[in-house]
């Protein structure tokens, strides 16, 4: 009687590593496998690599340590792009012969669909402020 379960055809990456045939060493007959497959390729060892059998990032503990993790949060990313154009792209425009710095400020949400919807963006004074840099995050 024949079978009910269909043909599961092959994958891509199947289709590749069935192609690839591991370069063959002629003078000792010695075959590092293939590359694809991590099993089989045993080339770059750790301690082939560095002469180290262990790996050290596994033999470290946190234990009664007291020193906070190092993170990058997106307060810490808006603070890097707000200083990369502050002190290093530092933009400015020339108006009437006056060369004038170009002020770069963090749209919040609130402040960027303002902006969005008016077209200008007002200083605490109610001047139109132009020209001017707004970065916001991208979600």
């Amino acid at each position: 009687m024949p079978s009910a379960r269909k043909p599961n055809p092959k994958s891509q990456l199947e289709i590749q590593n069935n192609l690839i045939e591991p370069y063959v060493f002629p003078e000792t007959g010695e075959s590092l496998g293939n590359p694809n497959i991590p099993s089989e390729f045993n080339q770059f060892t750790d301690t082939k690599q560095s002469g180290i059998d262990f790996n050290r990032s596994e033999q470290m503990s946190f234990k009664d340590d007291t020193t906070k993790q190092f993170t990058v949060g997106l307060q810490d990313i808006d603070e890097s792009i707000m200083y990369y154009f502050q002190n290093v792209i530092r933009p400015t425009v020339y108006q009437n012969g006056v060369r004038t710095p170009v002020p770069v400020i963090y749209g919040s949400p609130e402040r960027w669909k303002s902006v969005q919807k008016d077209g200008y963006y007002k200083d605490v004074n109610g001047a139109i402020m132009s020209p001017l840099i707004m970065f916001k995050e991208i979600q």
